[in-house]
């Protein structure tokens, strides 16, 4: 009796249910549920451990993610790439994160702005807005207090 085996079908070796699995009826007209859109954020912290981490729960998301650690490198970034974000600290040193607004404003006016601080209970709503800052955010923030402010 030649009990050696025989060759071997490695498309139905790798999906052991291949055999038995009968087709779903209908499955050739089922579409994806389309994904969030993804966006191209950059995020502005002078802080690399807070750059770092809002990169990686960002880019874990499907978000394309660059990090700048000031305002004069967010403004660099910002020359040589497309972002549909600028979210970025406020206390920063050299060019802090309202004269960062300006000039982002100024340069991309429709570009989308969220602010990040420490003293978000001293920033007025109202100003914010005036500058087109969307969202203030404060720190240290939750994953979802971010999720929500970059919609």
């Amino acid at each position: 009796m030649d009990t050696a085996p025989g060759p071997v079908d490695r498309d139905r070796a790798l999906d052991p249910i291949a055999e038995t699995a009968d087709p779903v009826p209908g499955a050739d007209r089922l579409t994806p549920t389309p994904a969030a859109p993804r966006l191209r954020i950059l995020a502005v912290d002078d802080e690399p451990e807070v750059r770092d981490m809002i990169a990686l729960m960002l880019g874990n998301e499907g978000h394309a993610v660059r990090t700048a650690g000031s305002g004069e490198e967010a403004l660099a970034e910002l020359e040589a790439g497309a972002f549909d974000l600028v979210l970025s600290d406020v206390a920063m040193s050299g060019m802090n994160g309202w004269e960062l607004v300006e000039r982002v404003r100024a340069r991309w006016p429709s570009l989308r702005l969220v602010l990040a601080t420490g003293w978000a209970g001293e920033i007025d709503p109202a100003r914010a807005r005036e500058q087109g800052v969307e969202a203030v955010i404060a720190k240290p923030f939750r994953f979802n207090d971010l999720r929500r402010a970059i919609g």
